[in-house]
């Protein structure tokens, strides 16, 4: 074989394999069906570390007793009823059963979550005040601990990073 032939033979089969590798890339990415179950739910989970970050700076807003130099504080409690009820609101829009399912667990513990703050929100006599406090702690974080235990399942099902330095 001449060295031109040669080098035909191998442009062929050079020019086969990028066309064979492009019709797979491009038919892959085409076909390939939006999994808009995963989509939901990672708006679901920016939408909660959106609100999770707005009440933090609400509750730290209250503990300085300060908000615009006047002292005003804002309840809580209503924000954590506004979140969980979106949560809520996301997990029914998902169409895919398993990832529905998971953000529906996820939905439920921000309800409980939600019920813990709106029980613990009552004015408390001021002689049952320390017990109070700690049941309100207890609560709040079995509460939390198993709406984040929750959110890392929906999370590692539909492969959501997260955005907590801590992990």
């Amino acid at each position: 074989m001449s060295r031109r032939n040669v080098l035909i033979a191998v442009s062929a089969i050079v020019a086969v394999i990028v066309l064979a590798l492009g019709g797979v890339y491009f038919a892959r990415s085409s076909d390939a069906p939006v999994d808009t179950g995963c989509q939901t739910a990672k708006d679901l989970i920016k939408y909660s570390d959106d609100k999770m970050a707005d009440i933090a700076r609400a509750i730290k807003a209250n503990d300085e007793g300060v908000v615009d130099d006047r002292y005003e504080h804002q309840d809580t409690t209503t924000m954590y009823r506004e979140w969980a009820d979106k949560i809520s609101n996301y997990a029914d829009k998902i169409s895919d059963s398993e990832t529905k399912a998971r953000a529906s667990t996820v939905a439920d513990k921000a309800d409980a979550l939600a019920k813990v703050f709106e029980k613990y929100s009552a004015p408390v006599p001021d002689a049952q005040l320390p017990q109070a406090a700690i049941e309100k702690s207890k609560a709040t974080t079995t509460a939390w601990n198993q709406y984040k235990a929750a959110e890392n399942e929906l999370r590692a099902n539909c492969h959501i990073a997260s955005d907590d330095s801590k992990l």
